[in-house]
């Protein structure tokens, strides 16, 4: 005669990792855990929205930019730029150019700005003399920046889809067209230095 399966006996189906997951713990007080992470997750969610992001969207403002005296000199220069002033009505700010538009690599570009705020601390560039003395080194920083972004920031406003070649010069509108651009893999900076700034004495 078959022996007659208990209840305990029986084979139990299989469970799934979400039925581990949800299942009660075997102790009241290790609701903590799944609760606490919860808790930790919703207060990084409102820091990063109501704290962190605010504090970025100051940093990344004209007033911040130049309210150390050593932007004052580039300041100066981009006020005399047709980046500042034109007939289109256009005007772009430090972040504008300064900061890849994507937010991975705009975080990035924020962490790195440590650099800069040692540089002020330390008085590197507090006069125009040694403004002057390192603006090659440091033009050419922000030059390979932005040639390893494909030129990011100048492609936020300029696109060359939207060019109109046949109102450019010959030279220009050789150099914007996508044959030229897929043969010499050039960016917008390869060419376009100085379009905000004045050019380092050197060159």
């Amino acid at each position: 005669m078959a022996k007659k399966e208990t209840p305990e006996s029986a084979p139990q189906p299989r469970r799934g990792f979400w039925h581990w997951l949800w299942r009660p713990p075997e102790r009241w007080y290790l609701l903590g855990i799944p609760a606490g992470a919860l808790m930790f997750f919703i207060l990084g969610v409102m820091f990063v929205i109501f704290i962190l992001r605010p504090q970025l969207r100051f940093t990344e403002s004209q007033d911040f930019c130049i309210s150390c005296h050593e932007m004052r000199i580039p300041y100066g220069q981009l006020q005399h730029s047709f980046h500042w002033s034109n007939e289109f009505g256009i005007r772009v700010t430090c972040a504008d150019c300064h900061l890849p538009p994507e937010l991975g690599p705009s975080l990035v570009a924020h962490f790195d700005a440590r650099v800069d705020v040692w540089g002020h601390l330390m008085g590197t560039i507090d006069t125009p003399e040694k403004f002057q003395k390192n603006k090659l080194r440091m033009a050419k920083i922000v030059w390979a920046d932005l040639k390893s972004q494909n030129s990011a920031p100048c492609r936020k406003c300029h696109s060359f889809a939207a060019m109109a070649l046949d109102k450019q010069s010959r030279e220009a509108a050789k150099h914007h067209s996508p044959e030229y651009i897929a043969r010499t893999h050039k960016t917008c900076i390869d060419c376009h230095k100085g379009v905000a700034h004045e050019l380092p004495q050197e060159m």
